[in-house]
């Protein structure tokens, strides 16, 4: 792999290597270190935009909003089966 990786590649081999990473995500700890140079990078960049979304987003632990009872709706859905009662 190191000799595959080493040789340049044109552009359209790059945009599919970065797809493939992009689609076949692995977390850092995850990661062999013998892949290609350009799926390391990439999922490099996809750690940076997931920190950057997880940041932006409000801390919603513990808070639960029941959004039927606050818009008058009185049905459930059966979890068990997927369907409404009531």
């Amino acid at each position: 792999m190191a000799d595959q990786a080493a040789r340049r590649i044109d552009l359209i081999e790059e945009l599919g290597l970065r797809r493939w990473a992009r689609e076949n995500y692995v977390v850092q700890e995850k990661r062999n270190p013998a892949w290609h140079p350009v799926v390391l990078e990439e999922m490099a960049q996809k750690d940076i935009e997931r920190q950057a979304r997880e940041a932006s987003l409000p801390n919603l632990r513990g808070r639960v909003i029941s959004m039927p009872a606050m818009f008058g709706v009185r049905r459930r859905v059966s979890a068990s089966v997927g369907r409404q009662t009531g």
